[in-house]
Parts: structure tokens; sequence; C-alpha cells
């Protein structure tokens, strides 16, 4: 529960930066600041869906780094878990879910349509930040290889 509050305001502190210039004192806050601060923002919190496969979700932010578009999901991480595993138990699953999300983007005809996404990994202690490249081609076939399990799964409770 702690976990998941900790991500929430971290989120919400990424979300007031980027739509009014807030800046929080706190230590995630700040590393993600650091780590990302000299990108141009152009979208937080964005909706996004894929009409064909009905999903959707909430892209964390949409930035641009010279002429190039991306779309980055913040993370918050527990340090000693990363320090120990990295992003080695939460990169399937990760990568999926950003994957799909920015496929929904493109479907969508977005002005922020793009082929660039990052994980922006960011220590609960503010010790530090991982930005890591999504491999978007393995990321939905992940996501749809889950989507599959999923309904299979749904299947066998009938």
């Amino acid at each position: 529960e702690q976990s998941r509050l900790m991500g929430n305001q971290l989120h919400d502190e990424v979300d007031n930066y980027i739509k009014h210039g807030d800046i929080a004192e706190n230590p995630a806050f700040m590393a993600w600041y650091k780590a990302v601060g000299n990108l141009q923002f152009l979208a937080s919190e964005q909706f996004v869906y894929h009409p064909a496969l009905q999903y959707g979700g909430t892209l964390d932010q949409v930035c641009a780094d010279g002429d190039r578009i991306i779309i980055q999901d913040v993370k918050s991480v527990n340090p000693e878990s990363w320090a120990k595993y990295g992003s080695s138990l939460r990169k399937a699953k990760d990568w999926a879910q950003v994957s799909a999300y920015l496929t929904g983007l493109n479907q969508m005809n977005s002005a922020y349509k793009t082929r660039y996404a990052q994980i922006v990994y960011v220590m609960r202690d503010g010790s530090g930040v991982a930005i890591e490249d999504v491999d978007l081609n393995m990321g939905f076939r992940l996501f749809k290889a889950s989507r599959t399990l999923y309904k299979l799964h749904k299947e066998l409770g009938k």
C-alpha cells in the first residue's frame, strides 16, 4: 500500500510539473526532474485507446528531445530491489504496457504519433533514476501474448 501511495504521489507531482511548472520538494521527484528536466514536455496523463483491439490506458508523459517525440512511463521502484534485479523482473510487463499504449496512440492518429518509448525508473528514496528504451516490437508481441493468455484463462473459468 505504501509503495502504491508513493508511486501515485510521484505521478501527481510529475503531472503538476508538466501542466503547471510546480516543483515538488520530494527526493523522488527531484531525481526525476534532474534526469528528464531538459526535455520539452508536450503532454501528461494522455488517454489512449486502440479501437480494433478494444483497450485503453493513460500515458504518463509525452516529450520531445530535439525533433524526436518520446512517450515515457514513470515507474517508482524500491532501490534495494533495483540494486539486486534492475529491470529484469519487470521488463516484460513494462514493455508490454508501454508498447500497447504507443500502438493505441498511433492508431488514434495522434499529433504525438511516434516510434520511441522509454521507461523512467525512479528510486522511491530519490537515490537515482534509470531510463531504458523500450523494444516496441518485443513489447507488443508480449502484450498480444498476455491478451491471449488472459482470454484462455477466462474460458477456463466458464
